[in-house]
This record gives structure tokens, C-alpha cells and sequence, in this order.
């Protein structure tokens, strides 16, 4: 997630997370890792939110044809996305929603 306008400036959010199913209706998230590219969203989302956030280098490229993403851990690749890109206009503006599950989803 490449966020842009926010109360504590702009950084990336690469979630690396499974699809969970709560219940009927209840959809979630188990977050096993959660780097973010700025240590102000590091302190905010601990402190505030209790998420498992830890900076690191992160990258978010728009091009003509493709969007993609880059998560490097200790100078290593960690995990790269690459899409096509969506039809829809970007940047896209919506607020995130999350649900901490248990490890038990």
C-alpha cells in the first residue's frame, strides 16, 4: 500500500498476511509480517494499533503497463509483486480497514 496523504506524512505498507474466516460474516487478516518504509508509522502503529510493524526498504512503482512492489530485508530480496495494471484510475483514494485476528483463525 502506497500511502500518500496522511496525518504522518507519506510511506509504504507491505503486508504479508493469510485470508482468514471468522464465523459467518467475520473476514480477516493473520498479519505475519507487516514493514512499513517510515519509523513514524513504525512508532504509530505499535503504540496506537498494536500491529507488528518494523521499517524496511520498501518500493511502490506505477508504470504504463504494470504496478509493482519490493520488500528488501537486510539487503535481500524479500518478496516482489508485479500486476498489471487496473483499469481504474490510480492513485485510488479509500481508507484501510483492518481486523486483528487471533492466531487461532
Amino acid at each position: 500500500m502506497n500511502y500518500q496523504e496522511t496525518v504522518i506524512g507519506n510511506y509504504i505498507e507491505y503486508s504479508i498476511a493469510l485470508a482468514c474466516r471468522r464465523g459467518a460474516l467475520g473476514f480477516g487478516q493473520y498479519v505475519l509480517d507487516l514493514p512499513v518504509s517510515t519509523e513514524i508509522s513504525v512508532k504509530g502503529g505499535k503504540g496506537i494499533w498494536g500491529m507488528p510493524k518494523h521499517q524496511a526498504s520498501l518500493s511502490f512503482e506505477v508504470g504504463k503497463e504494470t504496478v509493482s512492489s519490493q520488500y528488501d530485508l537486510d539487503g535481500q530480496l524479500a518478496a516482489y509483486v508485479e500486476l498489471a495494471r487496473p483499469r481504474l484510475g490510480l492513485p485510488l483514494r479509500f481508507g484501510p480497514r483492518t481486523t486483528a485476528l487471533s492466531a487461532g483463525c
